[in-house]
């Protein structure tokens, strides 16, 4: 998937975990 969708969604996957950041994204 894109990181970059996750990101503008505000909700990324961190670890298995839903954070709300579009700053950081899934290392």
């Amino acid at each position: 998937p894109d990181i970059a969708a996750y990101a503008e969604r505000v909700l990324v996957l961190r670890d298995g975990q839903l954070i709300e950041d579009r700053r950081k994204v899934p290392a």
